[in-house]
């Protein structure tokens, strides 16, 4: 009973001294003192040579640099090599670049330093709750390359100079390949007095972006987002200000794009092909997204792309919603473009679909199309001179169970083999035109060889079908059509008069 008694004591022990021994051998993560470490972070004397013996220290081992609260000026940028090293800022711990910044290449406050050889990526990198003030000095406040698994966030960055990389930048090595990627940049307050872009991840795959906050300038380059080329990202519940594109993810893949806020943009949210670029933008996910007042909403070119449930309003020119020539398969559904001088949806793509928006008033009509096979279906379009508006260039679409109020122009409609029915306008049903349509039916009185109806269709794509009593077959007697109407042509004339049935269908 002993010996059993001491085997059943024995084996939690051992897990207990095992789990010990692989802690130790883990050993603690490595941290750093700034102050300990012999920098001042008075606002006075270079902290540069100091924080960058330490950040050496953990090139090795990995670890933390911490800078307890005050300001630590930099005569040149910081250097973060090895993997697994993190630079916290606690109680209000700030860079601030000194008035002769020694900036090189990247021209930031921190960087880098990847390991040799093309393939290696530098691992486990973190900036978190640091304020970075460029003082007009610094054109970056972080820049990282060539690097997996980074988080930069609750930081602060400030007073960067015009033409700078970002103010927190995290891209490839080259636009060839992808070799940054796992990369989150959440809950940064970005403030830009000068022009240059606030969060840049360039080539990135697999990142989150949330939670950020940028304020720009409006100026043509300074961009609020910019995740060009990236792909497998979530940008999500940003606040973007006063940018040239507030988020841009041209020739981008498979990105969603949820619940950001862009005010007072040139454009609120572009995914185009870059100039002299290799591909449209494809796959991307627009949704519950807000853009107010500024240039255009919405500007996407590609295939697969879907809009869903934004909000863009008080634009000029607009449009608010632009799906641009050159993508398939695109998808707009149940968004508020709204107060837009152009159009508040512009769909000039091909085989895609607008359903269940709500365009209001808007400047030149609420729904334009000029692709080929696009279905527009259950809108609802409020004050707008044209409710919905087919180019000369639209060819089969489909105008399917709209709803068109307080317009001048309920359907202008160019192209050809268009389908159109069930669209209901001010008064009633709207004229229905194309295949399977009803152009319009009645009752006449045949007595000749030849009769003319009168009949006002929105064009000749019909048939018609003719019944009576002696000839329940329902069939085309049409001779000839007219533009106001068309002719029973029969072989002889009736002996005595007969009351006709008509019905004219599209084709």
């Amino acid at each position: 009973m002993r010996r059993d008694s001491g085997r059943a004591t024995l084996a939690p022990a051992l897990l207990v001294l095992l789990a010990a021994a692989a802690a130790d051998a883990a050993g603690p993560r490595q941290v750093i003192d700034a102050r300990e470490a012999g920098a001042r972070g008075d606002a006075i004397v270079d902290d540069a040579p100091a924080l960058q013996a330490a950040l050496d220290r953990l090139a090795t081992s990995g670890g933390v640099l911490r800078l307890p609260g005050g300001t630590y000026i930099l005569g040149a940028p910081l250097v973060v090599r090895g993997d697994d090293v993190t630079i916290r800022g606690d109680d209000g711990g700030e860079l601030r670049a000194a008035k002769d910044f020694r900036a090189d290449a990247a021209g930031a406050l921190v960087r880098n330093e990847p390991p040799r050889g093309a393939e290696a990526q530098q691992r486990s990198l973190a900036i978190v709750g640091v304020t970075l003030d460029g003082a007009g000095m610094a054109g970056a406040g972080v820049v990282l390359e060539r690097v997996r698994d980074v988080r930069v966030r609750d930081d602060r960055v400030r007073r960067l100079r015009a033409g700078g990389t970002g103010a927190i930048v995290v891209r490839s090595s080259t636009d060839e390949k992808n070799d940054a990627a796992e990369i989150t940049v959440a809950d940064n307050t970005i403030e830009l007095d000068q022009t240059t872009s606030g969060i840049v991840l360039r080539n990135v795959v697999n990142c989150r972006v949330s939670g950020n906050r940028v304020q720009g300038t409006g100026k043509e380059g300074g961009h609020g987002l910019d995740l060009t080329l990236s792909r497998g990202c979530t940008i999500s519940d940003n606040i973007v200000l006063s940018a040239d594109v507030g988020v841009l993810t041209d020739e981008t893949n498979e990105m969603q794009v949820v619940g950001n806020y862009v005010f007072s943009p040139r454009t609120g949210f572009q995914a185009e092909q870059r100039p002299g670029g290799r591909r449209p933008a494809n796959n991307n996910t627009y949704v519950s997204n807000r853009v107010l007042t500024g240039g255009r909403g919405f500007v996407v070119r590609g295939s697969g792309m879907m809009l869903v449930a934004n909000y863009a309003a008080f634009l000029k020119p607009g449009p608010a919603i632009w799906v641009e020539a050159g993508g398939t398969h695109d998808v707009v559904v149940a968004n508020n473009p709204s107060v837009a001088e152009a159009e508040g949806i512009r769909f000039d793509a091909s085989d895609g679909a607008v359903v269940g928006n709500v365009p209001i008033s808007n400047g030149t009509s609420g729904i334009e199309v000029n692709g080929q096979r696009v279905a527009v279906s259950a809108n609802a379009i409020v004050r707008s001179p044209v409710g919905i508006r087919l180019g000369d260039g639209a060819r089969a679409c489909t105008v399917l169970g709209n709803s068109i109020e307080n317009t001048d122009t309920a359907l202008a409609l160019g192209g050809r083999d268009h389908r159109v029915q069930a669209n209901t306008g001010p008064q009633a049903a709207l004229p229905e035109r194309g295949p399977g349509a009803t152009y319009g039916t009645g009752e006449q009185e045949v007595s000749g060889v030849r009769t003319t109806v009168a009949a006002d269709f929105p064009d000749d794509r019909y048939v018609v079908e003719i019944e009576w009593a002696a000839d329940p077959g329902a069939r085309e007697w049409v001779a000839e059509k007219t533009r106001t109407g068309f002719v029973i042509a029969l072989p002889k004339a009736p002996p005595t008069p007969v009351r006709a049935r008509w019905l004219a269908r599209g084709f």
